[in-house]
Order: C-alpha cells, then sequence, then structure tokens
C-alpha cells in the first residue's frame, strides 16, 4: 500500500490540475442564466409578472393586483468518475494522471453550457416556458396581465437556400432579431428594453452549420464592414458571435440581449461541482485501482421568453 504521504501528493496533484482545467475553461452560456442557490431538492420560483405602469394620481391610489408566475425547477444529481488502473497510477508516466484530472475539470465546467444548450436553448422552439408556451414562439403572453396583445420571438428570414445563407441574408436575420428585441413589453404594456444595445449585450448563439458554413458566416458578419455586392453592413459590431458546439439547427440563429435584467435562462445550484477520490479506501484495497471524478447538483430551466430570439432562414 502506498504511504499517506504518497496518497495525498497524488490528491492535490489531481485536484489542482482538475481545477486548473475549471478555471481555464471559458463558459459560453454564463451571460444567459441567472444563477439561483437552492437549499432543497427543488425549488418553487414564484414570479411576480410585472411591475404596474405609473399613473396620474387622481384621489385615492389604486392597488393594482399583480398576476404571480409559479414553477418548479427539480435538482439533478450529475457526475464523472473515471478508474484508474494501479499502473498508470503507480508510475504516472508523462503525467497521465494531472492530464485526465485536467480534463475532467474541463467536461465538469463545460456541462453547464451543455445543459443550457442541448437541454434548453437547441429545444426552445419546441418546449414550453412558464407562459405554457414554447420558449420561442409566436404568440406569447403573461397569464393574467392587463397587456394581452401577443408577442412573437420566433421570426424567420428569407433565404435563398436555407441550409447555407449567404452574409446579407445573415446580416438581415440579426437585424431583425435585434428590431424585435427593442418591440418586447411587458404584462402591463411597457417596453423592456430600453437605450442602445450595445455589443456588448447582444450575443448570437449559432451552430456550426453546413461544413463550418454558417459560423463561417455569423463570424463574418460581426465584423465586415461590407458584404456581398459591396452593401453596407447594418449590423457591424453590434453583437458578438457565440459558436456554441451543442446546437444542432444549421438553419437557426439564436439572438440574446444579456443586459436584460430577467434572463433567458435560470441555472439553478444546490451542490456546486467538486472533484471527489477514493483514494487510499476500499476500492483501492480491493483492486489497487484508484478512481476520480465530478460531482454536483444542480439542473437549469427556461427564464425570461423576451431576452431571446430566433431567427430561421426560410
Amino acid at each position: 500500500m502506498p504511504t499517506t504521504q504518497g496518497v495525498q501528493i497524488l490528491r492535490d496533484t489531481a485536484r489542482a490540475a482538475f481545477w486548473q482545467g475549471w478555471d481555464n475553461f471559458p463558459s459560453i452560456t454564463d451571460k444567459l442564466a441567472y444563477v439561483m442557490d437552492s437549499n432543497s431538492d427543488q425549488e418553487t420560483y414564484a414570479w411576480l409578472a410585472y411591475a404596474p405602469s405609473v399613473r396620474e394620481m387622481s384621489g385615492s391610489k389604486l392597488k393594482q393586483a399583480i398576476p404571480e408566475i409559479s414553477f418548479t425547477v427539480k435538482n439533478k444529481l450529475w457526475e464523472a468518475t473515471t478508474t484508474v488502473p494501479y499502473l498508470t497510477w503507480k508510475y504516472n508516466k508523462n503525467g497521465a494522471i494531472a492530464k485526465l484530472a485536467e480534463e475532467t475539470g474541463k467536461k465538469a465546467r463545460a456541462h453547464r453550457d451543455k445543459i443550457i444548450s442541448l437541454n434548453l436553448m437547441d429545444v426552445a422552439d419546441s418546449t414550453a416556458c412558464y407562459d405554457t408556451q414554447f420558449f420561442f414562439d409566436t404568440d406569447h403572453s403573461d397569464p393574467g396581465a392587463a397587456y394581452t396583445t401577443s408577442q412573437s420571438n420566433d421570426i424567420t428570414q428569407a433565404a435563398a437556400s436555407t441550409t447555407i445563407p449567404v452574409d446579407t441574408e445573415v446580416a438581415s436575420g440579426i437585424a431583425k432579431a435585434i428590431s424585435q428585441l427593442r418591440t418586447f413589453k411587458d404584462g402591463a404594456g411597457d417596453p423592456v428594453t430600453y437605450g442602445a444595445l450595445t455589443p456588448g449585450m447582444i450575443e448570437v448563439h449559432h451552430s456550426v452549420g453546413t461544413g463550418g458554413d454558417l459560423n463561417a458566416l455569423v463570424e463574418k458578419v460581426a465584423n465586415a464592414e461590407y458584404l456581398t455586392g459591396a452593401v453596407s453592413n447594418p449590423v457591424r459590431n453590434l453583437f458578438t458571435p457565440v459558436f456554441n458546439p451543442y446546437l444542432s439547427a444549421v438553419d437557426e440563429l439564436y439572438v440574446f440581449n444579456t443586459g436584460a435584467s430577467r434572463k433567458p435562462f435560470i441555472l439553478q445550484i444546490a451542490e456546486d461541482v467538486t472533484m471527489e477520490d477514493d483514494f487510499g479506501g476500499e476500492t483501492e484495497f480491493n483492486t489497487k485501482d484508484r478512481s476520480f471524478g465530478s460531482f454536483g447538483c444542480y439542473n437549469a430551466a427556461y427564464g425570461d421568453w423576451r431576452s431571446g430570439v430566433l431567427v430561421t432562414f426560410t
């Protein structure tokens, strides 16, 4: 059996590499989600739908009833555990343990992006949010609200080829989405977006597209002064392109206002990610192998649909 000191050295090496991998991995969804603490197996969110509009006082004050929006998010357990064979950890050639631990940390950090992108964003045009409509839909309205006019955050952009749009079509779609973000109203009929939507506020998430074409086009449109045919670019420097590897659609763009007070997603954390191991434990005694990995208890859910617009090329 290894010495206690040897076990601690190996544990410290693995932990340092794990957190290095975690810290060095850039999140692609951190601006899109509220982070909410949880102290139970599930949390119920009871939102007051909107603030009332200011009115001229005539006589006594008008006490306005505001509808409550309620939904529940259940926490889930997540883990990724690796068993390291005896001869691998004993000799640890080429820093194998540290490299594996660093990659484990990266994947643990990326998992939050994955559940927000794959489980929510990628299916948001076919999955209901708090108002019982799909998150991206053409007929949103807050239940019980004073303002009942239907609102759409699911728009289309004409394209000669839906799978490989050209740069002018991509630019037009993004411009339409940014304009649409400015139109949204809350349940009282008041606008939810004020002032300029700066480049740091607008993110355009997209897949790689067919053969990488969509990714290349969005990157080009973000910075190019002129587009095909010497056309002036209407959205130059107005948004941040975000290649999202978890998105599958080759004909869609997801345009988000990250500066909105209500975010499009919720990241609920009951137990933040930790690195755990059984170094020196029963498994090592029985098999001489050692195991380590990540563990966390959290989940993600839809937030406010007014923070995002889906553009589909048709």
